[in-house]
This record gives structure tokens, C-alpha cells and sequence, in this order.
């Protein structure tokens, strides 16, 4: 499709990203694990690798993931690994929404979105599993978490 030709690295995201939900998260609501492959060598080495011309190794489907960190998280560790996960954003949501209605702890607002930004490109970035980023998504976070915890005792 025109479309999917615009941008190659988003298209072979989307097609990592149905080939994880559809294959690996759907036959395993508890995950697959850490240590196992998240992508099978027939889909690695063969759709990817034969039919476009591109050489792997024989570590490849491990280390192969859909850039999407909480596709990554719902695959491996399944529903119970992205529970907190939704819990988090629940709860940091209904934060914001109470902080934005209050001028008081307007200073609050930009934590929020520094970790919402983050947030936002762990979609389409290894950011839970790559230690750099990582350390800015939970550094962020705990700003966030002590920035709230001081205004409560204000």
C-alpha cells in the first residue's frame, strides 16, 4: 500500500507489532518470559531476512524486539507484568487532571509532562529496556512522585 510505503521503519514496527500481539501475547496471556525468543526464527530469518536481503545472527530472535516498550512488557510478562503499568498511568492521570485544575500546584504540570513525553516514546522506543532511557523514564517519575509528596505536606 502507498501508505505503509511513506515510512519504512514504521511499517516494519507495525508488522513486528501485529506479529508480537497476534503470535506471541495471544497464545499466552501470562507472557512468554525473559529468557525465551520473542520472535520465532521462521519470522526473523526467513519474512525478514531471505525475502529482503538482509543478514542476521544466530542471536537475532532474541535480541529482535517490536520497539514498543509495553507491547515488549505485555509479550514477555503477559497481563499480570502490565497491570502496574496501567495502574500508574491511571492514578499519575487522575494526578494531572487534579493539578491542572488547581493553581496552586502549577509547578507540578511540567513533571507530568516530562514523564508523558517519556511515556509517549516508549511506544515506539526501547525505552524500559535500554538502561539510558530507562533511567530517565524512572528518574522522572520519582521527580514526579517527590514533587507530589512535598506539595502534600505544604
Amino acid at each position: 500500500h502507498i501508505l505503509l510505503g511513506l515510512d519504512a521503519n514504521m511499517t516494519m514496527r507495525f508488522y513486528f507489532w501485529g506479529y508480537v500481539f497476534l503470535e506471541r501475547f495471544s497464545g499466552n496471556l501470562f507472557g512468554i518470559g525473559l529468557g525465551t525468543p520473542l520472535m520465532s526464527e521462521y519470522f526473523v530469518r526467513y519474512q525478514l531476512f531471505l525475502q529482503h536481503g538482509l543478514k542476521g545472527n544466530e542471536l537475532i530472535e532474541y535480541t529482535l524486539g517490536p520497539h514498543n516498550s509495553y507491547l515488549t512488557i505485555l509479550a514477555r510478562c503477559g497481563i499480570i507484568g502490565i497491570i502496574p503499568f496501567i495502574v500508574l498511568y491511571w492514578k499519575l492521570t487522575a494526578d494531572f487532571i487534579q493539578c491542572k485544575a488547581n493553581p496552586i500546584h502549577r509547578k507540578q504540570i511540567f513533571f507530568f509532562y516530562a514523564f508523558f513525553i517519556i511515556s509517549g516514546s516508549a511506544t515506539v522506543n526501547v525505552v524500559l529496556e535500554s538502561p539510558m532511557q530507562a533511567s530517565l523514564y524512572w528518574g522522572t517519575l520519582g521527580m514526579l512522585c517527590q514533587a507530589r509528596r512535598d506539595n502534600a505536606y505544604t
